[in-house]
């Protein structure tokens, strides 16, 4: 899965899920006159706070260590093909 992409399915998710309970929420009240204040608050705190949580750790993170980790991913890599390469040398050797 490329990087960032799992943020993207869930932000997505999130707000799909709000509209559509939203809606749903909004036929029981045409139909019934209940009253669905407590379920869509309920609904929108947890979905919104995880909106929230993503979009502080996307502002707060630090690109200098987001850059050294992808660094350090290329050079395990790196590393790991080389190792590979000297097991396939030494096997056809």
């Amino acid at each position: 899965m490329k990087k960032g992409m799992f943020s993207k399915i869930i932000v997505v998710f999130c707000v799909l899920e709000m509209a559509f309970l939203q809606l749903w929420a909004m036929r029981i009240a045409s139909h019934n006159s209940f009253l669905t204040t407590g379920l869509l608050t309920a609904n929108h705190t947890v979905f919104g706070g995880e909106l929230l949580l993503l979009c502080l750790k996307r502002i707060l993170t630090d690109d200098k260590i987001t850059a050294k980790n992808t660094n350090i991913k290329k050079k395990r890599a790196k590393s790991v093909n080389l190792e590979e390469d000297m097991n396939n040398e030494k096997v056809s050797g």
